[in-house]
């Protein structure tokens, strides 16, 4: 992600603990306190152990599908969260396009999207109930696919 642009293995290790979360995080800090007097050999072992322990395509797969499925309850008037949604959203469609993850065709199953939608205020779920109606009849498809919902 960042490679070909110029930064320092200082600011690389910033990057990435600002920009990992929970355990991956807690690793990637401890990592850059061990190696504070050599952060380039600091960026290859993060990089490394973050591959070690997360770069199957099970966990990688696992970790997009939870960011759907522990997302809250989206309130009636609550347009942060709504949009907070939606970049979760975009972000699953552009990993499932990427063909890599093939664990995340679930996201076209009707069954796994009932349990997103619920995530969603009434309103927003009665459109997206007439859409997918339509886009059924329209295409003569049982349910429309993710690309469609996202």
């Amino acid at each position: 992600m960042i490679s070909g642009i110029n930064i320092t293995p200082i600011e690389e290790l910033s990057l990435l603990t600002e920009y990992t979360t929970n355990e991956s995080k807690k690793l990637t800090q401890k990592l850059r306190n061990a190696y504070i007097d050599n952060p380039k050999k600091g960026v290859t072992e993060v990089l490394a152990k973050l591959g070690e322990r997360y770069g199957s395509n099970i966990v990688l797969t696992k970790a997009h599908l939870d960011k759907l499925t522990n997302f809250p309850k989206i309130g009636q008037k609550d347009n942060k969260k709504l949009q907070e949604f939606g970049d979760v959203v975009l972000e699953l469609q552009c990993a499932k396009d990427n063909g890599r993850l093939q664990g995340l065709r679930i996201l076209d199953e009707p069954i796994f999207m009932k349990l997103v939608l619920v995530k969603l205020p009434g309103d927003v779920q009665n459109r997206w109930q007439k859409h997918a109606f339509s886009y059924k009849e329209k295409h003569g498809v049982d349910y429309p696919p993710f690309i469609e919902f996202s």
